[in-house]
């Protein structure tokens, strides 16, 4: 199995076992349950690489595919919502982006399953591996994804710079 196709059948693994870990050693605790979370969407969005080449039939590939980015365009939002619970963040402009977040998840989902969202595969040549061709929704959830990571990654760095000894 080549290395590209591959890839994306361990990280689904490893991430699902990573969240069956964290929310078994706390399935009450709000911070496991985001982090198992967090991680289901990367180990959902991870295994479409996987999927989508080995399927033989392209035009199911392309439905599965997209049923995986449905775990993609939440990524973003639980992250964000893991994020700034460990660091206790409880701001109303940090609500108001969670929930912005989570609303633009939220309208993303339906958007997913259209050619608005991945209109067709397409082929690395040199490869042979199969990608998803971006439609114009894809360029929105690129954004928003980008925007997100952006905020809690200076988020993080902030809180860090704050924070000193166990925390």
């Amino acid at each position: 199995m080549d290395f590209y196709v591959s890839s994306g059948l361990y990280s689904f693994i490893a991430n699902l076992l990573i969240a069956l870990f964290v929310y078994s050693r706390g399935p009450r605790k709000k911070i496991n349950i985001l982090f198992a979370m967090f991680s289901i969407t990367v180990s959902g969005w991870s295994v479409g690489s996987f999927l989508e080449n080995v399927i033989p039939d392209k035009s199911t590939a392309l439905i599965v595919l997209r049923f995986n980015y449905l775990f993609a365009v939440w990524l973003p939002a639980v992250y964000m919502h893991f994020v700034y619970t460990i660091t206790n963040k409880n701001s109303k402009v940090d609500h108001l982006k969670l929930r912005f977040a989570y609303l633009t998840s939220s309208i993303l989902t339906p958007i997913v399953f259209t050619k608005w969202f991945i209109p067709h595969l397409q082929m690395i040549p040199s490869t042979h591996f199969y990608i998803s061709s971006a439609g114009p929704a894809y360029y929105l959830f690129f954004s928003y994804f980008g925007i997100a990571m952006y905020e809690v990654l200076s988020h993080t760095i902030l809180q860090v710079r704050k924070y000193s000894g166990s925390q």
